[in-house]
């Protein structure tokens, strides 16, 4: 990307103790459910992001990481980092050690039915082993 970037999606990244990834993460899932990302949207080069914001780049490769795990964005080398359609995932609170065994069960299939839900998505980066076929 040449010339100025828009980030008119991103608002001031908030003060306190957390580490900076976070916040820029918290950043893009707050502009996600605000509307002022829409799906699809193309968000700039990492580089580009740490330049503007004056961090380094590990830094916004971890915010980017953090963002994917949270199902708020897809990056495709070569094609760019894309807002997702899909809706934000919450990480999963295994609360199973507080609960009776039949309850324990019953937590562990949902957990199951979650994970086999989540690998029968399409890929939408290629597995190292494709990579190297």
């Amino acid at each position: 990307m040449t010339g100025e970037i828009d980030l008119g999606w991103l608002s001031p990244l908030e003060e306190g103790p957390r580490p900076i990834y976070l916040k820029i993460a918290d950043a893009l899932a707050a502009a996600r459910s605000s509307g002022r990302l829409q799906p699809g949207d193309r968000l700039p080069p990492q580089r580009e992001l740490a330049r503007f914001l004056g961090v380094d780049l590990t830094t916004v490769t971890r915010a980017f990481t953090e963002a994917r795990r949270r199902n708020l964005i897809d990056a495709t080398a070569g094609r760019g980092t894309f807002v997702t359609p899909g809706e934000p995932e919450e990480p999963i609170l295994d609360l199973g050690m507080n609960a009776s065994r039949k309850s324990r069960s019953s937590i562990w299939a949902s957990m199951r039915r979650q994970v086999a839900a989540r690998s029968s998505r399409p890929a939408s980066r290629k597995s190292r082993s494709s990579i190297w076929a």
